[in-house]
């Protein structure tokens, strides 16, 4: 149980002070993908294995993350979709089997697939709600009968970062847009390139990942952390994702120059735009902003971040997201300094560089101290725990009194 305070602000972003505070659990819980159905396996030397299950260090990769979900006090839950033979074999060994907050559910062979079902026939039945059969039932007919279910929130983690933290967790959901429906994070070019004069090696190259995202004025880089409320995001939405990903093969380069490939995107894009249920003309011209902006993308890979920074906001990217769901479903770009779990092990050349030399750039990297700015919050929780009359009161803290607290207090 968690005692959340409700905190006042100035203009200046300075403190004020509580204006109420009472119980509250946690409520939020997590997803981490480590699927191995329709994937590939890393291979270096003798080593061959699906990724979330190569060993670094004594653990696998997979088990990194778990450990830092299991260390976020912000989750309630820890959800891993998986080899379910494979991931009770490794936990059994050396994993933290006794957490009754983590479950594993098996991998349903595509990442929208283990999404949904993760949500559906796990953390919807667990948080007290209906079984949602998602491919049987409409959302809204299953909202009807299960009020509440559509504030449910999620994160969703990557089964190949074992760099990430429960601190990195924390910040993320601290830093992220609380009423967006979706909130995707992205990590500075500065906090990256600071990481990468830590590690002494350049890891932000195109031959380890993909190359940074020009865009509003820095370069910004997926920091492999997604957050949300599941049952917000329409239907048609959930099955365009799962078309993109079935046919993501036709946006790689190879796929461009056929022609063919081509058609199938257009009849996706048509599919969609002229099925969909409502806001048809609003629908088309999310699509056309989408296209516009893909084609700004690409010519800034071409002319540089600079001309990119001028041309490209996170307005327009989001405004033509929350087009393209017909009005329905609001996403949001977290570019925050949660920058260590954008180093995952995508490749085959990532998995050489942290095996080198007794893996002496991977603990290096797993050493890495986190300095986020304190989350005052937090720190009143604490407070409350250790002197729990001290907010009993009817009305607001004053200026004065409050920063008599900060000060004796310290913090």
């Amino acid at each position: 149980m968690f005692r959340k305070i409700k905190i006042c602000r100035h203009h200046n972003n300075c403190w004020k002070g509580v204006e109420r505070w009472s119980g509250m659990e946690r409520d939020i819980d997590a997803i981490i993908l480590a699927g191995t159905k329709g994937t590939s396996k890393l291979k270096l030397g003798d080593l061959e294995d699906y990724k979330p299950f190569i060993k670094i260090c004594g653990k696998t990769i997979v088990e990194y993350v778990i450990e830092a979900a299991l260390d976020c006090p912000e989750l309630r839950r820890v959800y891993v979709v998986t080899d379910l033979a494979r991931m009770h074999h490794a936990l059994a060994k050396s994993g933290p089997t006794d957490d009754e907050r983590l479950i594993v559910i098996p991998d349903e062979g595509s990442i929208i697939s283990n999404l949904r079902s993760a949500i559906s026939y796990h953390i919807l039945p667990d948080a007290g709600f209906e079984t949602f059969e998602y491919d049987k039932t409409p959302t809204q007919a299953y909202l009807r009968r299960n009020a509440g279910a559509h504030d449910l929130r999620t994160v969703g983690l990557y089964g190949d970062s074992p760099f990430m933290t429960g601190a990195d967790i924390s910040r993320f959901i601290e830093t992220s847009d609380q009423s967006a429906d979706y909130v995707v994070g992205f990590s500075r070019e500065a906090e990256l390139t600071d990481l990468e004069n830590v590690a002494g090696e350049i890891l932000c190259s195109p031959e380890l990942k993909t190359a940074l995202f020009p865009f509003a004025g820095t370069a910004i880089r997926a920091n492999n952390m997604v957050m949300g409320k599941p049952l917000r995001i329409p239907d048609e939405v959930w099955n365009l994702a799962q078309a993109v990903y079935d046919n993501r093969h036709l946006l790689t380069k190879k796929g461009e120059k056929n022609k063919r490939n081509w058609r199938k995107i257009y009849e996706i894009f048509k599919e969609y735009t002229l099925g969909h249920a409502t806001k048809k003309p609003t629908v088309l011209w999310g699509f056309l902003l989408g296209a516009v902006l893909y084609r700004k993308f690409r010519k800034a890979h071409d002319r540089g971040k600079e001309w990119a920074a001028e041309n490209m906001s996170q307005d327009e990217y989001e405004l033509a997201a929350y087009h393209i769901t017909g009005n329905k479903c609001y996403g949001s770009m977290n570019i925050c300094d949660v920058a260590m779990p954008t180093f995952d092990v995508d490749n085959e050349e990532m998995l050489r560089r942290l095996l080198a030399c007794d893996s002496d750039l991977f603990r290096k990297m797993r050493a890495v101290k986190r300095e986020y700015p304190k989350n005052l919050e937090i720190e009143l929780e604490k407070l409350v725990e250790e002197h729990p009359t001290l907010f009993d009161r009817a009305e607001p803290i004053d200026e004065e009194e409050w920063q008599n607290i900060v000060r004796k207090e310290g913090i």
